[in-house]
């Protein structure tokens, strides 16, 4: 549920053996696409006791401070590029969380997050339009089938779509424009840095719609509390020193697989948390979406030369998966 870059510490595991890291990494991508999934319930529970707004501000305001305090260090060396950068990518995202949090008023958990697992079939129509590169034969099958799969989760009898819905494909395809962003500007700043300013700016941004918007201050009671410091500190914070951590040990297509469980984890949060009972127009949509994602992310493995000494490709520290 949270995107975002995610930033680079040292290793912590370097004395492990390889396949025991590897193991550890995939497990750790595999404790954050559970996070993530249950994050789509834990603000669906929100929305029931804050606003919109004030739910990101809490949760964005924390997260920044978090990161912070993590990296201080690396704040000596800021360049006004990374402020600039990060600013403008946190007040993007910001319409983008807003659209995802505001949409679970009006949606299902189950729904939002395959709906949100778009943006990966999206990315590379993104990056089409932004550089000319385009896409794969792959990706265009994979659009068909998330098109196809986003017809049976949102379209009604009528054949029009709920709001919340409409709002979460809006959040997905901003999701999609940030992620391309982050990929153009990846080699020229410091994500530790960008990070921060992106936190802080969407939780500035979000703080002044609440006094546009004349939100109220929410009664916080001990679920409220609970819940934003899980949405802040857990499904944003740790997950992301995690992911980052984790991609340093295995390859990004692993990476992203793994991480499109979080789609699937939603759903099933949602049956046991909240009793969310899918219709199997639903279900067979959310298989539809979750098989574009994963057609998406699959990486088609290159023949080595004849003689074996085939271009090694480590992985890529800096992917993201998929919000």
């Amino acid at each position: 549920m949270s995107r975002g870059p995610v930033f680079h510490e040292k290793e912590i595991v370097t004395q492990m053996k390889p396949n025991t890291r590897k193991l550890l990494a995939k497990l750790a991508m595999a404790f954050c696409a559970f996070c993530w999934g249950v994050s789509f319930v834990v603000v669906k529970d929100t929305t029931s006791q804050i606003q919109t707004n004030m739910i990101l501000v809490f949760r964005y305001m924390i997260s920044a401070v978090a990161i912070g305090l993590f990296c201080t260090g690396k704040f000596r060396s800021t360049k006004y590029q990374e402020v600039l950068f990060g600013g403008v990518v946190g007040a993007i995202s910001y319409f983008a969380m807003y659209l995802q949090t505001g949409g679970l008023v009006h949606t299902t958990p189950g729904k939002s997050a395959f709906l949100t697992a778009a943006y990966c079939v999206f990315v590379p129509f993104i990056t089409w339009i932004w550089d000319r590169k385009r896409p794969q034969l792959k990706h265009f099958a994979a659009a068909v089938l998330c098109l196809i799969g986003i017809g049976f989760i949102a379209l009604q009898e009528s054949f029009t779509m709920n709001i919340g819905d409409v709002m979460t494909i809006g959040c997905a395809i901003i999701f999609a424009l940030t992620f391309v962003m982050i990929d153009k500007w990846y080699a020229k700043i410091d994500l530790a840095r960008v990070t921060f300013f992106q936190m802080l700016v969407t939780g500035i941004v979000a703080l002044a719609f609440v006094f546009f918007t004349k939100e109220s201050w929410p009664a916080l009671n001990g679920r409220a509390v609970f819940s934003v410091l899980y949405l802040s500190l857990i499904a944003t914070a740790l997950c992301m020193f995690l992911q980052n951590l984790a991609q340093r040990f295995i390859d990004p297509s692993s990476t992203a697989l793994i991480c499109s469980l979080e789609s699937v984890f939603a759903a099933l949060a949602s049956v046991i948390l909240i009793h969310e009972r899918p219709t199997p127009k639903q279900l067979t949509g959310f298989v539809i979406v979750f098989s574009a994602v994963v057609l998406s992310q699959l990486e088609m493995k290159k023949k080595e030369p004849a003689d074996g000494k085939g271009e090694e490709n480590g992985p890529d520290e800096a992917s993201d998966h998929g919000v």
